[in-house]
């Protein structure tokens, strides 16, 4: 939006935009509780400092007032590749431009003879690796990422970080107006990298390509497009104020309702800086490469790298949709210098002091409140002293304290980024207010003579301080100033306290699954180390708000793992060790239910899962009413204390426990596709696929499993294919089940078995007799059967809701079937035909495997059937010699499911737990660059490669 048309009349946002603020004379002074106050303090007089009641209580402390919510940044500056070690450099006093190397200097295209000219400064201020970028991550080719300005591929990767920052990439943002306000320097990379390829294709598209590729004009929309928002989308331009106008005008835009969420971003890269650059006494770059912001030896500035995003909105929705609040901009202003001023590059003191006065109208805020300044802080010896004298008489109109407001530039740290000079600025200063400690300004040993620091309100601190609180919020303010005049000041204050910063009780130890995931296999690596690295920074850190924050302000993408954990320490274990997740399904995934059969039950299964899982216990509960008239006990009793676990209610706890476990998968977001059960367990799935009522099922398996023992038998698994096993039978043994390959049982009168073992042994064939003495799925069963038709007669059977494999036949059950009696008999009696059944079930839907019940018995079969398929496999409850508990079985069996990509496997995290700031998205960068005529990089690392656009393929290197 234009300035005013005088250019000394400011363009201001904040509350004094709305219409309950009308408009402030900006000289009229006010005390901080909004209400304007006469000045009493007479010229000459010293103010006394205001004395802070510190025990003030929030609301007094924090006064409701339109203001703007900074909910997300990230950043990428000189040596920091983000902004936990940016805040480090600056909280260290660390400076970050670094010499150059001969070699490096060489192998940008330096002339040689430039190696000793002592007016040649090469020192640089460089983000590392700006050659690099995730191509495949945003869908670009090789060859297309070549060509795009690093500015826009590096902003690009920052304002994704910043969304993650917020949490704005979790959830669905349909019809969410998300503004985009971004600036930067002008391309250097096009000029003398991309446009010397085609030099002589005047007018061709690859031509037209590469220039709207590194146009400032296509920096916002580039954003919007491949982030997918749609609010309004401007790329900026002001020069050295570009970042901080771009705040401020998605800070009007938001007020002015115009978006609801608003991306501000800058970027400024130069991909010669390794050259250096020539100094020239009395211009406007330092004689040695450092910037002495407000010192007596300041001789200039020097240049910088960085591109940084902040992610905005209105406060009061960011406290009502719970957004994690940086700090809060509580008034910005812009304006121009106009013609008051002796040149177009010089600054005016008359525009300064003006939008500093602006700003702080519309922030309903007294200077003597501020603690901070950022400053624009060059180091020029006209500039430093035109600043702090409009700072000066813009704070002189509400206090005449002294000394009071740090004074900083983070220039000292990074060098002066151009057009992302404000962005650096705005976020030291958001950290500085978070961390809640003021860094150092280096360089500054002595005051610079022009600075009268004495008689104004600032000083500027040599070492990181902390900041104390008051009787107010801790406030910094920011400044940037354009080369044409074009000024900015944005007022910051530091978060309000919400009912989320309230003490809570400690962390209960419950198992937590922490999700992770990535668009290639190498960046969820990444993401694994990111997050350990991240834990190990942050020690305070509390793993239920990770496993939530992972949940809520992540997107899940393809790649996937989860790690279980109940503390930091194991947390970091998982992470380091983590295996690689499964891989990615192309098609949506399937899930299967396999329920094994009686063998596989021991006492004591469930218990854990009984205590603390509420769909488990009220299931378990449900079938032990059912249970009770037919089986005159308590199936709990059975389940949790008695040590039988072969006698019939044993049997029927195994059929209680597949049946509690599947409803607390289903309840968790885990729907089976299919179902397949191992004998006994065809029951439960019946059950589930509501062929047979539970409260039928139950007494139906209760007489199957009397009359089944009633018969006595034993029966014995053999290691060894079914075709090999059979000639060995007789009509004494039946072949009981084919359950894999390599693998079959065979039932009988315990003589007949007991022979048949003798057998087995002379062969060198290896069995083992299953524990319980029973012949099921064998003749031995044929005098009970009519017994059990009765019960079966009993019955209502209706065709199945949700598909299962039949053990009868080994493939899927139709209606007639699942109705039948004849067919329940057969079950019965017949030889189990798992094998066949795993591989109908697998040829239809390529489900990933759960195994409902003890142990994995079934998803072994499956393996070895499957083997040269490599399905994916779960278990969901520990076997009876682990040493795992049930609540992490189960939750790491969620896990595994969601990183199979059943999306609604994640438990949910217990409590109430807050969103906590997370590592940033580990973006696998590749090299895509075409070298600058005469340089050579001397690196092969994954150079960019001829694809859609051959024309544009970068050159060797």
């Amino acid at each position: 939006m234009p300035d005013g048309a005088d250019g000394g009349v400011p363009h201001a946002t904040g509350p004094g935009t709305g219409p309950t603020h009308p408009p402030r004379d900006p000289a009229q002074p006010y005390d901080d509780r909004t209400k304007p106050v006469p000045h009493t303090t007479q010229p000459g007089e010293d103010e006394a400092p205001a004395v802070h009641d510190t025990s003030a209580p929030p609301d007094e402390e924090f006064p409701e007032f339109p203001a703007v919510a900074v909910i997300g940044m990230a950043g990428r500056f000189p040596g920091a590749d983000d902004l936990d070690a940016f805040w480090e450099n600056l909280a260290a006093g660390r400076e970050s431009v670094r010499p150059v190397t001969d070699e490096e200097f060489l192998a940008a295209g330096g002339d040689p003879r430039d190696l000793d000219d002592p007016s040649l400064i090469r020192l640089a201020s460089v983000v590392e690796g700006i050659d690099r970028f995730d191509s495949g991550f945003f869908g670009y080719s090789p060859a297309e990422a070549a060509v795009v300005d690093p500015q826009q591929r590096l902003l690009l990767e920052t304002a994704y970080h910043a969304l993650e920052d917020a949490g704005c990439l979790g959830g669905d943002r349909t019809g969410e107006a998300f503004g985009v306000y971004a600036g930067a320097g002008d391309s250097r990379y096009y000029p003398a990298h991309v446009y010397p390829r085609f030099a002589g294709q005047p007018g061709s598209v690859a031509l037209v390509h590469a220039a709207t590729a590194n146009s400032l004009g296509t920096l916002a929309t580039r954003l919007s497009y491949e982030l997918g928002l749609t609010g309004p989308s401007v790329s900026l331009q002001t020069a050295c104020s570009t970042a901080l106008v771009a705040v401020h005008t998605a800070c009007q835009d938001l007020l002015d309702h115009r978006c609801d969420t608003a991306l501000a971003a800058a970027v400024s890269l130069n991909p010669s800086a390794v050259l250096g650059y020539r100094h020239v006494p009395d211009g406007p770059f330092s004689p040695d490469g450092h910037c002495r912001a407000f010192a007596a030896d300041a001789a200039g500035t020097s240049s910088g790298d960085g591109v940084g995003a902040v992610v905005l909105k209105r406060l009061e929705d960011a406290l009502a949709d719970g957004d994690r609040v940086h700090a809060v901009i509580r008034g910005s202003a812009v304006n121009n210098d106009g013609r008051r001023k002796v040149g177009f590059s010089a600054p005016s003191a008359a525009g300064q002091t003006e939008v500093i006065l602006a700003a702080q109208a519309q922030a309903e805020v007294d200077a003597g409140t501020i603690g901070l300044i950022e400053a624009h802080g060059t180091a020029t010896k006209l500039g430093d002293p035109i600043e702090v004298s409009a700072l000066t008489e813009a704070f002189r109109h509400s206090t005449r304290r002294t000394g009071f407001c740090a004074l900083g530039s983070v220039k000292t740290n990074i060098g002066h980024l151009g057009a992302a000079a404000g962005i650096a600025g705005l976020i030291k200063a958001v950290l500085a207010l978070e961390h809640r400690q003021i860094p150092p300004s280096l360089h500054f040993d002595r005051p610079n003579p022009l600075i009268d620091f004495d008689a104004s309100p600032f000083r500027v601190p040599t070492a990181l301080e902390e900041w104390p609180a008051s009787g107010h919020p801790r406030r910094a303010a920011v400044s940037a100033f354009g080369i044409g005049g074009t000024n900015a000041h944005v007022v910051l204050e530091e978060a309000p306290p919400t009912a989320s910063d309230a003490p809570r009780p400690p962390e209960d130890g419950c198992r937590l699954v922490l999700p992770l995931s990535a668009r290639t296999a190498g960046a969820l690596r990444g993401q694994a180390d990111a997050l350990a690295r991240h834990l190990e920074r942050r020690p305070g850190l509390r793993l239920d708000d990770v496993a939530h924050s992972l949940r809520t302000d992540r997107p899940a993408l393809r790649h996937r793992l989860t790690v279980t954990a109940a503390t930091r320490e194991e947390a970091l274990d998982a992470l380091r060790s983590a295996p690689p997740g499964p891989p990615p399904a192309d098609d949506p995934v399937r899930v299967a239910f396999l329920l094994p059969g009686g063998g596989t039950q021991y006492p004591g299964m469930g218990a854990e899962l009984y205590r603390d899982h509420t769909v488990y216990r009220d299931t378990v509960d449900e079938c032990a009413r059912v249970l009770r008239p037919v089986l005159g006990a308590d199936v709990r009793t059975a389940l949790f204390e008695e040590r039988h676990p072969d006698d019939t209610a044993a049997f029927l706890g195994l059929v209680v426990t597949e049946y509690a476990l599947a409803r607390t998968l289903v309840e968790s977001g885990v729907r089976p596709d299919a179902l397949i059960g191992h004998s006994l367990g065809e029951y439960t799935a019946a059950c589930l696929a509501g062929v047979i009522d539970l409260d039928d099922m139950l007494p139906l398996v209760t007489e199957r499993i009397r009359l089944i023992s009633s018969a006595g038998g034993a029966t014995v698994g053999v290691a060894a294919p079914a075709e090999e096993i059979e000639p060995l039978l007789d009509d004494t043994l039946s072949l009981a089940a084919v359950n894999g390959p390599n693998a079959c049982t065979v039932a009988g009168h315990l003589e007949a078995v007991t022979r048949f073992e003798d057998r087995l042994t002379r062969r060198g064939v290896p069995f083992r007799r299953l524990r319980i003495p029973v012949a099921a799925h064998s003749h031995v069963l044929d005098p009970v059967l009519p017994a059990y038709e009765t019960h079966l007669g009993q019955v209502t059977l209706r065709p199945p809701r949700l598909p299962y494999v039949t053990n009868v036949t080994g493939t899927w059950v139709t209606d007639a079937q699942a109705t039948s009696v004849r067919h329940w008999l057969d079950h019965t009696r017949n030889t189990v035909r798992f094998t066949d059944g795993i591989a109908a079930l697998w040829d239809r839907l390529h489900p990933v495997l759960v195994e409902i019940g003890p142990g994995d018995t079934l998803t072994k079969l499956a393996t070895a059937r499957l083997a040269d398929e490599a399905p994916v496999t779960v278990t969901t409850m520990r076997h009876a010699k682990a040493d795992a508990s049930d609540g992490f079985v189960l939750a790491e069996a969620l896990g595994r499911l969601w990183s199979a990509g059943v999306d609604g496997a994640l438990p949910p995290v217990p409590g109430a737990p807050r969103r906590v700031p997370l590592p940033p998205y580990a973006f696998e960068r590749r090299r895509h660059w075409i070298d600058a005529p005469g340089a050579h990089t001397g690196t092969d690392d994954a150079p960019a490669t001829q694809d859609a656009v051959p024309a544009l393929a970068p050159g060797p290197g």
